[in-house]
C-alpha cells in the first residue's frame, strides 16, 4: 500500500506536519564550521550564551555613570596674577572642592564656577587665600578631590547626574540559497550534497560578513535608498569604543604597550577579564614576545575552534587571539580591540535570530528550489571606558 503520510483529524500544527519550509536554527548545526573566520561573532555568542531579544529595531538602554573627578586646563595660566582656571569640563567643579595640579604641585580650592572658568584660591599650609602660585600650561591635568568643609558651614548644595539614554540599531540581513530542479534531480553521491554544501558555506559567509560589521559598522537608519522603507545598519565596536583609543603608529607594540592599554580599560571595580582580538600586525608582534608571556587558554573556547592565549599584565589577565579579517586585504591589519565581553551583548529583534528557511514558496518558481538565511542582529556595548581600540600597530 502506498505511503500517503499520516492522516490527521485535527488542525495542522507544527508538531503534525512535514517541517520542510519551516525555519531551521543554524547555530547548533554549524558551531564547528570555521568559527575562526568570524571570532568576534563566535566569542560574543559563546560568552553571552544567547543573543538578547529587543522589541524595536532601535534598541535603547540607559547608563548611569560616575561623575569624573579630573579635567584639563585649556588656557595657560601665568603665575601669581590670577585666580581663574579655564578648564575643559567645568561642571565637574563644585564649591569648596579641593583641586590639585600635578604638574606644579599646587593645591587650590574652588570658590565659584562661571562658564568654562573656575575661580579658585590657593590653599596650602596655613594659607587660605591668594592667587594661583605657579604657571600652569595649557593641557595640564587637574585632579578634583573631596569638599573641604569649614566648621559650622552649611552643607553644600546638592548635585548629581542623570542616567543617559543610549541606543544601537539592529539590522536585518538576508542571504538566498537556490538550486534548479534539474540539479536536485541529477544523481549525486548524496542527493542533497550540493544544496547542503551551499547552505553551510552560505552560513559561514553570513557570519563572516556579520563579523566585519561588528568592527566597522556605523549606526544608520535611513529611508532614502529603498524609497520609503527603513533600512538599518548596526554600530560596530570601532564606533562604540569611543572613550579609549590607542595609536601605536609612533612606537612598537610591546608588552608594556599592552600593559598601558589594560590600564586604560580597567578604570574601576566593574572591570572584568579582558579579551583582545588583533590583526596581522599586532598578532605578529605578540607572537614575537618571549614565550613566558603567553599561556595557552583552555576551556569552552576550544569547542568553537578559536585559539586564545592568556597574557598576565599588571592590570589583570587578558585572553588574546587573532582575527583573520583584520588584515591588509581589508585595510585593517594595524587594528585591534580589547574588550570586556561581559559588557557586550548581541541583539536581535523579537524572535528573528538568524535562521535558515527552506523551500520558500513565494520566492520559488516551478524550476527553482529556494532557501534563505535571514535574521536580525546588532551589538550593544555597555560602559565604553571598559574597552579599548588600537590602531597603527
Amino acid at each position: 500500500m502506498a505511503d500517503i503520510g499520516t492522516i490527521i483529524d485535527a488542525a495542522s500544527r507544527t508538531d503534525n506536519i512535514n517541517t520542510s519550509g519551516l525555519p531551521v536554527d543554524m547555530v547548533p548545526q554549524t558551531e564547528l564550521l570555521d568559527p575562526g573566520d568570524y571570532p568576534m561573532v563566535a566569542l560574543n555568542r559563546t560568552m553571552n550564551k544567547k543573543s538578547r531579544s529587543c522589541g524595536q529595531m532601535k534598541a535603547e538602554f540607559r547608563e548611569r555613570r560616575l561623575i569624573p573627578n579630573h579635567s584639563t586646563v585649556t588656557t595657560a595660566v601665568t603665575a601669581d596674577n590670577t585666580t581663574s582656571l579655564v578648564v575643559s569640563d567645568p561642571t565637574y567643579f563644585k564649591l569648596d572642592r579641593i583641586v590639585y595640579v600635578p604638574s606644579t604641585g599646587d593645591q587650590l580650592m574652588v570658590d565659584s564656577v562661571s562658564g568654562s572658568t573656575v575661580t579658585v584660591r590657593s590653599l596650602t599650609g596655613t594659607t587660605g587665600s591668594g592667587n594661583i602660585p605657579n604657571a600652569i600650561s595649557a593641557g595640564a591635568k587637574v585632579v578634583i578631590g573631596a569638599e573641604a568643609h569649614a566648621e559650622g558651614e552649611e552643607v553644600p548644595a546638592v548635585y548629581s547626574n542623570i542616567s543617559i539614554n543610549k541606543y544601537n540599531y539592529i539590522m536585518q540581513s538576508d542571504r538566498r540559497v537556490a538550486a534548479t530542479d534539474i540539479e536536485e534531480a541529477s544523481e549525486h553521491y548524496d542527493s542533497s550534497e550540493q544544496r547542503m554544501a551551499d547552505q553551510r558555506k552560505a552560513w559561514i559567509e553570513y557570519n563572516r560578513d556579520m563579523n566585519i560589521l561588528f568592527y566597522v559598522g556605523k549606526g544608520t537608519r535611513e529611508v532614502t535608498s529603498a524609497s520609503g522603507p527603513r533600512r538599518h545598519v548596526c554600530s560596530g565596536v570601532f564606533e562604540q569604543f569611543n572613550e579609549n583609543s590607542v595609536d601605536c603608529s609612533q612606537s612598537t607594540f610591546t608588552i608594556n604597550t599592552l600593559n598601558s592599554i589594560m590600564q586604560k580599560a580597567t578604570p574601576h571595580s566593574t572591570s572584568g577579564k579582558k579579551t583582545g582580538l588583533f590583526g596581522v600586525n599586532g598578532w605578529d608582534k605578540i607572537c614575537s614576545w618571549p614565550r613566558e608571556y603567553l599561556r595557552e587558554t583552555s576551556g569552552t573556547d576550544k569547542r568553537w575552534g578559536i585559539s586564545l592565549n592568556s597574557i598576565i599584565t599588571g592590570y589583570g589577565t587578558i585572553d588574546v587571539g587573532y582575527d583573520p579579517m583584520l588584515n591588509e586585504s581589508y585595510g585593517l591589519a594595524d587594528r585591534g580591540v580589547v574588550m570586556d565581553l561581559s559588557k557586550i551583548y548581541m541583539l536581535h529583534l523579537g524572535s528573528l535570530t538568524p535562521k535558515l528557511i527552506k523551500n520558500i514558496p513565494n520566492l520559488s518558481t516551478a524550476h527553482t528550489m529556494v532557501d534563505a538565511i535571514t535574521g536580525t542582529f546588532g551589538l550593544e556595548v555597555r560602559l565604553p571606558e571598559l574597552h579599548c581600540q588600537v590602531e597603527g600597530m
